[in-house]
């Protein structure tokens, strides 16, 4: 499930516990007035009779188990505005902070998917998304548009960093790949353009064409810099090196086989 797929089912399951929250502080509401009503037909005898059977069955619950069921609590401030719901919903538990406008700007929740934790800002936007895909974390960072524009995850090859653009496409990934780190820069249609990587036998930068085949491969060869170009049928054409008698020059056919050497 992809990050914004997570966004639309908890913006669901958000919606719907909001609705939940009306209705008990509605129902809240209907049993103080049920009492007060009570009290007023009955005297006080009854409603203090009551009150203290319910303090009594209240106490003989405490003591067998010490715990307190219930389906959600709501949790207002000194004005009476909700600041903290938690509940179930359909998906699983779920923990709503809200601020003084009443936007929740903090959702920690459990569905089928595995836990999140969602960060808002006050205009109701998510901004920061944590969260568990395939049973590995990823980390996702949102502008005020919702638009993604940096996402951290483990993954079965590692960890990765990836930056987006405006249009949801990714420019720009950092891997560590069996313990060897590699950039790759991407052009705006999604295509790989820049690949660098420290590989165990050297440093590495190759540079692509638009149909994603190499073109230009700057290397290290035992220690020694090297410089490959190649054609648009990946053919090598070109090579450039340092050896240890000097420079040196090979050009190869459209087959790749030598054609010219020096020395």
């Amino acid at each position: 499930m992809t990050v914004e797929e997570r966004l639309e089912k908890v913006e669901r399951e958000l919606a719907a516990a909001k609705r939940r929250t009306r209705r008990l502080l509605i129902a809240a509401g209907l049993t103080v007035g049920l009492l007060v009503l009570a009290w007023l037909s009955t005297g006080t005898t009854g409603p203090v009779q009551a009150q203290e059977a319910e303090e009594a069955k209240f106490l003989e619950i405490l003591e067998v188990d010490n715990i307190i069921r219930a389906n959600g609590f709501v949790l207002e401030d000194a004005e009476g505005r909700t600041r903290a719901e938690l509940g179930m919903n359909a998906g699983g538990p779920f923990l709503a902070l809200r601020d003084d406008n009443g936007v929740n700007r903090v959702w920690l929740y459990m569905d089928v998917d595995g836990p999140g934790l969602i960060l808002r800002d006050e205009n109701d936007n998510p901004r920061t998304v944590l969260d568990m895909t395939a049973g590995e974390p990823r980390l996702a960072l949102l502008d005020e548009n919702r638009t993604i524009g940096a996402a951290l995850a483990m993954g079965e090859i590692g960890p990765m960093l990836c930056l987006y653009d405006e249009t949801h496409e990714v420019r720009a990934a950092l891997t560590l790949f069996k313990n060897e780190p590699g950039l790759r820069l991407f052009d705006e249609n999604g295509y790989q353009r820049t690949a660098l990587a420290a590989l165990k036998d050297g440093p590495l930068l190759g540079l692509y064409g638009e149909n994603e085949k190499m073109r230009a491969w700057l290397f290290m060869d035992e220690d020694r810099p090297k410089l490959a170009l190649l054609d648009d049928n990946g053919k090598l054409r070109v090579v450039v090196g340092v050896l240890k008698t000097g420079a040196s020059l090979f050009l190869y056919d459209e087959n790749g086989n030598p054609i010219w050497g020096a020395p």
